[in-house]
């Protein structure tokens, strides 16, 4: 008998597959991304049947798997990713990492050929087991679907899920195998049968009594202490919800123990408009951990931060403890001490059990405070002066502080990787509102799948909160595929596309001076934009478009589509050989007013 003759009922297959889907629902899975194919079918049939509301069809199964962690970042519910067999599963392997590293629970379930299949030259038929390696949490081999194991097949798409959520959130490879017939041939009574399976709830890792001590007494006995919060893997816990206890904890130790805050973006730490909450990219332009400023303890949380000027002065910090769920993970390699422990669970014991700051650390630290936010004010108005020059252009900087002003309460922004995420913490970050969500695609800072992701984060978000995704158009040109993935969009969907001409993020390297001629440094590494590009795919997938290149017309566009309902691509053209002196000019104002507010 071969491996595909009705050996096995439909019948059998349709209440095997369902007792699969029940169980991934059971245990909390929020929605499925969904590739068309044929080996699949039994488990497509059955998320249709009993999650209908939940399918999204996603052709392009790289963009689907993209999609997914959109959704999942934002959620933090387990999203699942479903293909055929062959190569489909293959092109989910970069947003695999991606969950990987930025801990996102994923289950990636692949649809698989019968064993008898294997190695004899059946079409569309490879090993995909275990296809992920060590990118995978858990790798779960179901088998084809067998009568003595359909009671208990449902517990083991629970054990997925909960190897998706804990201890570490990830992603999780299921491979399903089916023999034909894959349409249902009937409709027996098992077919219908109740799924029967466990929930499951996660809890935080809270940090030990012994660590709270040990990080306590560190604190107590540094002149300079500070808190520094990198991007925040919230795992299996909603991305808002968590953001906003984090943010008031640390709020509430900023202003209780004399702790000044210095915080990404995309840590999820809402700067305040008062107190020592700051953005750690405006401090860093400023000058505030250098001198005497220069911090002799730092507290880390989450994973390292985006800044690149944060690695090369956190190599001279005489102490450095490192506070994540994740494990101890250090780039610099020169950590005191690690616990290992959830964030918000750690900043919130902090907050409730150190010890009162003496009137001393609190003047110093609302000195470090003032002379900050004078900074800010100073490189904001060299940039707004910039702006504000005949025939200016629209410099990266500003545009960057432009569209962190034009996102509303509740919106949610989307960063992108290289010089985008950069220009956000220095010249952005400053001016979100405390309630925007910022996500960020930091687990391998990779350029690909941004436009899917954001696809998917939409799908997570209220669809009265605009989203706004900002990348460089080197990263748009990587994802253009998913632009179709936009026609759908419920809600502002905004893509601001930042043109500068290339990878000009290369220009900061040393390769630029290694290659001495302009034009193979351009062919290998700037890759510059096909003049018109973006305009002509937005209008082959139907998506609105709208050109900007000087200041006032950027901003008004910007206004427009945050304000718009559906998706619209905003290409602004900047001028990177004005962009880089602005950032320049932006920082020597800072460190300039820093200088005076402390000497005043």
């Amino acid at each position: 008998m071969s491996g595909d003759s009705p050996g096995n009922a439909g019948g059998l297959t349709t209440a095997w597959s369902r007792a699969i889907i029940g169980g991934l629902l059971a245990a909390g899975v929020g929605r499925f991304f969904v590739s068309p194919g044929s080996r699949s079918t039994p488990l497509v049939l059955a998320v249709d049947a009993l999650a209908h509301d939940r399918i999204t069809v996603v052709v392009d199964e790289r963009a689907a798997a993209f999609a997914a962690l959109g959704y999942a970042r934002v959620t933090g519910c387990p999203a699942v990713v479903l293909a055929t067999s062959g190569t489909a599963p293959a092109h989910w392997y970069p947003a695999i990492i991606e969950a990987d590293e930025a801990d996102i629970p994923l289950v990636a379930i692949s649809a698989d050929r019968p064993i008898e299949l294997y190695e004899a030259g059946a079409s569309q038929t490879t090993d995909q087991v275990r296809m992920f390696g060590s990118h995978v949490r858990e790798s779960f081999e179901l088998g084809a679907p067998d009568p003595g194991a359909l009671d208990r097949i449902a517990d083991v798409a629970v054990r997925a899920v909960a190897a998706a959520l804990a201890p570490r959130s990830g992603p999780v490879h299921v491979n399903a195998r089916f023999r034909k017939p894959l349409e249902p041939t009937a409709e027996p009574a098992t077919v219908h049968r109740p799924v029967r399976a466990p929930s499951i709830f996660v809890g935080e890792a809270a940090p030990s009594d012994a660590a709270m001590r040990f990080v306590r007494d560190a604190i107590a006995a540094a002149e300079r202490p500070c808190i520094v919060a990198g991007p925040m893997p919230f795992g299996a816990a909603p991305r808002r919800d968590v953001a906003r206890r984090l943010s008031r904890s640390s709020l509430d130790l900023a202003r209780s123990a004399g702790l000044p805050v210095f915080a990404e973006a995309t840590s999820g730490v809402a700067h305040a408009a008062e107190g020592a909450v700051i953005p750690l990219g405006a401090a860093l332009e400023a000058g505030a951990f250098e001198g005497d400023c220069a911090p002799d303890l730092v507290i880390e949380l989450g994973a390292f931060p985006v800044c690149s000027a944060y690695a090369k002065l956190a190599e001279r910090l005489p102490s450095r403890i490192v506070v994540s769920a994740s494990g101890a993970r250090d780039p610099i390699g020169n950590a005191s001490a690690f616990v290992l422990a959830d964030a918000t669970a750690f900043i919130s014991a902090l907050a409730t059990s150190v010890a009162p700051a003496t009137a001393e650390r609190r003047r110093s630290c609302e000195t470090l405070e003032r002379a900050l936010r004078a900074a800010m004010r100073a490189s904001q108005r060299t940039l707004e002066s910039s702006a504000a020059e005949p025939d200016a252009s629209s410099a990266e900087p500003w545009i960057a502080s432009e569209i962190a002003r034009a996102i509303p309460s509740r919106g949610v922004l989307v960063a992108g990787n290289s010089l985008v995420v950069r220009d956000l913490e220095a010249y952005g970050a400053a001016h979100l509102g405390p309630d925007v969500t910022v996500l960020h695609q930091r687990g391998v800072a990779g350029i690909d799948g941004l436009i899917a992701g954001a696809a998917g984060a939409r799908i997570a978000v209220p669809t009265d909160d605009p989203l706004v995704l900002v990348l460089g158009d080197v990263s748009a040109q990587h994802d253009i595929g998913s632009l179709t993935l936009l026609r759908e969009a419920n809600g502002a969907l905004v893509i601001v596309i930042v043109n500068n001409g290339g990878g000009r993020i290369f220009e900061e390297l040393p390769v630029r001076q290694a290659v001495d001629h302009v034009s193979t440094f351009d062919r290998l590494y700037r890759t510059p934009t096909v003049a018109g590009a973006f305009a002509h795919a937005a209008r082959g997938y139907g998506i609105e478009y709208v050109a900007a290149a000087e200041p006032r017309s950027f901003t008004t566009a910007l206004t427009q589509a945050v304000s718009r309902d559906g998706a619209t691509i905003v290409e602004v053209v900047s001028q990177p050989e004005k962009s880089a002196p602005l950032r320049k000019d932006a920082r020597r104002a800072a460190r300039s007013a820093f200088e005076e507010a402390l000497r005043a």
